[in-house]
């Protein structure tokens, strides 16, 4: 993420001119983890403390990466052609692989040149390129079918507006047939409306990204539980070391952070369940 390009909101106390991780790291001082160890009561064995500070300094780093993503998120219509164009991508380079088959001679030496290349990605088991590929003819039958599984999942991720499903005439004297009905039609734009209303990221989705990096450093090294607490009226807010600890670390990126937002943010999630 680059800094020069980050959002207006919220107002963080991070700043262009330095690296994104050298700022947080400054802003994690030993007067902040002690506060954030006292409020979570910290269990004191080998290596917690730091093992805070590094839960710490991710969590800092989900609540950037979710305001930058609700204030770059783009409409709709844009992520549809997104989502479009990678479709159409995995369709042409399926064609555009099977055609190598009309060109006798040619799949054996790709097969070769793959096979005697030394610096082929490896994933995390071992496979790589030359894996994926067949001997002789036919060499990249299994790469296809992965990108038609891309295609096919790319075309069902894009929240297009459903429209009466017709099929299509087969001789020249029939008529189209509609086969699906008004009713199914109308459940099927309700289901629609509701992806496009919960795709938009809420207003605290920055705290809620947050929460949910914290939430993993809490439950295991703090005995307390992960909750916004119980409202008491002689104090007129929540008690809670969780809230009390995030927003303790919060501050120190988003100093206009508020208690209460962090405790609307933890009902959301227990709510919500994620």
């Amino acid at each position: 993420m680059q800094l020069t390009d980050m959002p207006s909101y919220p107002r963080l106390a991070i700043g262009p001119n330095l690296p994104e991780a050298e700022q947080i790291e400054a802003l994690m001082t030993v007067t902040l983890v002690d506060e954030v160890a006292r409020h979570a009561e910290l269990t004191e064995t080998d290596g917690a403390r730091e093992a805070l500070k590094v839960g710490m300094v991710e969590s800092c780093n989900a609540y950037l990466r979710g305001a930058w993503d609700r204030e770059n998120q783009r409409p709709e219509s844009q992520d549809n052609q997104a989502l479009w164009r990678v479709s159409q991508a995995a369709q042409t380079l399926y064609d555009t692989l099977l055609d190598l088959q009309s060109y006798p001679g040619v799949e054996p030496q790709l097969e070769r040149t793959i096979d005697e290349y030394n610096g082929l990605y490896a994933l995390a088991a071992g496979t790589d390129l030359s894996k994926l590929t067949g001997t002789r003819q036919n060499i990249f039958h299994e790469f296809r079918e992965i990108l038609v599984d891309l295609q096919i999942c790319a075309e069902n991720t894009a929240n297009l507006q459903p429209k009466p499903q017709i099929l299509e005439a087969i001789e020249g004297d029939e008529k189209p047939i509609r086969v699906d009905t008004d009713e199914k039609l109308l459940e099927r734009r309700s289901e629609w409306r509701k992806r496009t209303k919960t795709r938009k990221f809420p207003k605290d989705h920055a705290a809620q990204e947050f929460l949910r990096q914290f939430r993993k450093t809490w439950k295991r090294l703090s005995p307390h539980p992960f909750t916004e607490g119980m409202y008491y009226g002689e104090t007129g807010q929540t008690v809670s070391r969780l809230v009390d600890a995030s927003h303790t670390v919060l501050k120190a990126i988003e100093p206009g952070v508020t208690r209460q937002s962090i405790v609307n943010s933890v009902r959301k999630m227990r709510d919500s369940a994620t």
